[in-house]
């Protein structure tokens, strides 16, 4: 008589593998607010949902491998917005979501959001400002595993009801500095060993980059500007 094997009697590194093909997605994940009463979408996380059914062990394993594996997206959207990530659906994670398992997030990516002005600079709100800080107290307090942070400036407008995020290709108005100091506080976390800026996100990238590092030198190994194909762009500024 033929035993049929059962999934938790294969190896370690077989579970791990079918676990990757079944729930981790080939995109970043935005941490935006519901639509209806789901977080996400329900195509997308429904083999999740299905493996935390199971039993304690496939739960544990299956949730584990989910939040260390896969890349979030948070940032100053539009409240509410179910395609922007924002403040309202971050504090909503954090509520829902266990302690243990937020801090196995090891990638972030950071949408600083800004609107577009195309007969002139763009600006930033206060709202920006502070909708910014409050992103940057939730990742410094909750988000004790993080590794790595993306940051790009992105149109605030543009994908307001759309799955697109487009840069901001037009210059910033104002004191681009304003924004560095809730950023700078990311450079904190415990764990943080790159914060990755997408160069060709702004014209204003370089500029942010270097408030951030103002008085900051020893953080200039983890900071830096990084092309869309990989070419990370040198830091000729010396900070002061």
């Amino acid at each position: 008589m033929i035993t049929m094997a059962k999934f938790t009697d294969f190896p370690p590194e077989i579970r791990n593998s079918i676990y990757d093909l079944l729930i981790i997605l080939d995109e970043p994940i935005p941490i935006a607010s519901p639509r209806k009463k789901h977080v996400w979408k329900k195509q997308e996380h429904s083999n999740l949902v299905s493996l935390l059914r199971v039993n304690k062990q496939i739960n544990q394993e299956a949730k584990t491998l989910f939040y260390a594996r896969s890349t979030f997206i948070v940032g100053n959207g539009s409240w509410g917005s179910t395609s922007q990530a924002n403040v309202q659906a971050l504090k909503e994670f954090i509520r829902r979501v266990p302690k243990d398992c937020i801090a196995l997030i090891h990638k972030i990516e950071l949408d600083i959001c800004l609107v577009p002005s195309y007969i002139r600079p763009s600006r930033v709100r206060k709202e920006d400002i502070s909708q910014l800080e409050a992103v940057s107290r939730a990742l410094t307090k909750h988000f004790q595993g993080l590794e790595s942070v993306s940051a790009a400036m992105v149109n605030i407008s543009t994908f307001r009801d759309t799955e697109s995020r487009e840069w901001l290709r037009y210059p910033i108005h104002g004191n681009v500095g304003v924004l560095a100091k809730p950023i700078r506080k990311i450079l904190t976390l415990p764990a943080l060993k790159q914060l990755y800026f997408k160069y060709e996100s702004s014209p204003d990238i370089k500029t942010l980059v270097e408030a951030i590092l103002e008085g900051k030198e020893e953080a200039k190994d983890k900071v830096k500007m990084v092309k869309q194909d990989g070419t990370v762009v040198p830091l000729l500024t010396v900070t002061r």
